[in-house]
């Protein structure tokens, strides 16, 4: 139960730490982009601000450059050739410019450039070096009609708005003017913006000049990678002296300015706290609705196999009693029931060995009195051969003699197993005997091959084959005929051959003929064959070859036995 508890209790553990670990980094990803998200909402309205500041910037030159009294002033205090006419109409132009211009809080001044004179709003305040701004390449464009307008840093106090004006298709000499805006019409737009926990709020135009930032102490190192924030989105985390900041940027599409915020991606901790502290409380409360779950699962799963513990105890000391138990889980149902059976079973097989051993030791005694009735035949067959030596038989002596020999070599060998040459020393045995019994011309020839005497074969293989020859092959005992043995060994297997020049019957083949055919009676045959398979498999047998009036050759293989091998049980 410990360990089933333990185990439990620990996949638990395990899977809340992992689900804690996910919505932990979940909730931090979202408020990494809800940071983002925010800035880029306050740079969409800070946005609309400056497009409406300088689209009424604009409209007011549409304005200056449509009103007749306007243009017709600038024209005769540039071309009138009385003097006092044209300071009459540049008083005229002026008053007109600071007419046009007092609803705009953010104009400082207008200056309007014509055939190489400057009409300004006030005389008082003019902070441009006219000559330096002339000379530049961006005056020069608006002037010849390449730029509609151009917005642009004049200092850290004020910016530019240029545009053409009168500039006609009968007009030989446009004119340029120019509108000084406030810088502080971008500090005001950005000012409503949170920069607390470390936040940098900036803005830089499209040659990467640092407009504005919130914090000047972060100038410099701002400054430094301005360029490297071009090549970064909204979303990015960009690391500056050892801090990691998440960007939020946005264009201005009518300045070509771009808004930035970059956000410390540690400041974003502060406002998870309240969240990481009720995901611990929701995973410590989890936990322990779930260890004490697990204590009463386990209980309930171990009450069931309580009694299945017992059983296994008192089988291992030989008790294969089992009490019937069951559970409330389907499951170890099954197990129980499974169990039940498999002692059935054990214990039936136990009763069945029991008895199989009971079977054997009665067997062996069989065979230990049975061993007794073979000496007492050997003694009585010594005494009748030595009975007929005296009455001068040698060859009913010697015919005794082979008997007893092939009585003793059949006899004394309990297993199955002997050595060739013991096979062979049976079959001489019993051929002596044949040929004195039917008085026959018969030769025997032997082909052995000298390694295959030290082999184990089994007993009586060779002998019923020979007899077939016998009482077949030459049923005639006047006939003369010629009987081959051979034994050699082939690739995997040992090979006897035993060889007639008889009468032969028309067969040839694999399979054995049947008994009742052409007189055969091939009951040994069979038994032979069988007891071959049956040790060895169907791998080897005996085949059978004969020819009517030529003969009969029958083979038998048998796996290679050294006399040094284990005999098959």
């Amino acid at each position: 139960m410990k360990i089933l508890f333990t185990s439990a209790s620990g996949i638990i553990i395990l899977i809340l730490v992992t689900v804690s670990i996910s919505i932990t980094t979940y909730f931090t990803d979202i408020f990494h982009q809800m940071s983002t998200t925010k800035y880029e909402e306050v740079f969409e309205q800070a946005n609309e601000q400056l497009s409406m500041i300088f689209y009424d910037v604009a409209t007011l030159g549409s304005i200056l450059e449509n009103n007749s009294e306007l243009t017709g002033a600038v024209n005769l205090a540039t071309s009138h050739p009385n003097q006092f006419i044209r300071l009459q109409n540049e008083s005229k132009v002026q008053q007109l410019l600071a007419t046009s211009s007092n609803y705009y809080k953010y104009i400082r001044n207008i200056y309007l450039y014509k055939n190489d004179k400057v009409y300004f709003i006030h005389d008082s305040f003019s902070p441009i070096n006219y000559s330096a701004i002339m000379e530049q390449n961006w005056f020069q464009d608006v002037q010849e009609g390449k730029k509609d307008q151009v917005i642009l840093t004049y200092d850290e106090n004020y910016f530019i708005y240029a545009q053409s004006f009168c500039r006609t298709l009968i007009s030989k000499s446009p004119g340029v003017m120019l509108v000084l805006l406030d810088a502080n019409l971008l500090q005001n737009c950005l000012k409503n913006i949170n920069s607390n926990n470390g936040v940098i709020i900036s803005a830089f135009d499209a040659e990467n000049n640092l407009l504005y930032i919130q914090n000047t102490s972060k100038q410099d190192l701002l400054e430094n990678h301005l360029t490297n924030l071009n090549a970064y989105n909204t979303g990015a985390h960009i690391k500056l002296k050892n801090t990691t900041y998440i960007l939020a940027k946005q264009i201005n599409p009518f300045t070509n300015w771009t808004l930035v915020s970059l956000t410390p991606k540690d400041a974003t901790k502060k406002d998870l706290y309240p969240i990481y502290h009720q995901i611990v409380m929701i995973v410590l409360l989890a936990l322990l609705i779930s260890m004490v779950l697990t204590f009463f699962l386990s209980r309930v799963i171990t009450r069931s196999f309580k009694p299945l513990m017992r059983s296994m105890e008192r089988s291992a000391k030989g008790d294969f009693t089992f009490d019937p138990c069951t559970s409330q889980v389907a499951e170890i149902n099954v197990l129980i029931e499974g169990y039940d059976d498999m002692l059935h079973r054990i214990s039936n097989l136990i009763s069945q060995i029991k008895n199989i051993e009971e079977e054997k030791r009665k067997t062996e005694l069989e065979i230990l009195q049975a061993q007794i009735n073979p000496h007492f035949t050997y003694n009585t067959l010594n005494s009748i051969r030595w009975l007929a030596l005296m009455q001068d038989s040698p060859q009913i002596a010697e015919m005794i003699s082979s008997f007893s020999t092939l009585l003793q070599i059949t006899s004394s060998h309990p297993n199955e197993f002997i050595l060739v040459e013991q096979e062979l020393q049976e079959v001489t045995c019993y051929v002596d005997i044949m040929k004195f019994r039917y008085n026959s011309a018969i030769d025997i020839l032997f082909e052995v091959q000298e390694k295959t005497k030290k082999c184990k074969t089994l007993k009586l293989l060779i002998q019923p084959l020979v007899e077939n020859c016998f009482y077949h092959a030459f049923s005639d005992a006047s006939d003369y005929g010629r009987i081959v043995i051979r034994a050699y060994l082939s690739e995997d297997a040992l090979v006897y051959e035993v060889e007639d020049n008889g009468e032969g019957i028309s067969f040839d083949g694999c399979q054995l003929p049947h008994s009742s055919e052409d007189g055969v009676h091939n009951i040994g045959l069979t038994n032979i064959n069988k007891r071959i398979q049956i040790w060895f498999g169907e791998k080897y047998g005996i085949s059978f070859h004969s020819e009517l009036h030529i003969g009969t050759k029958v083979i038998v293989t048998q796996p290679i036995l050294t006399e040094t091998a284990k005999e098959v049980d």
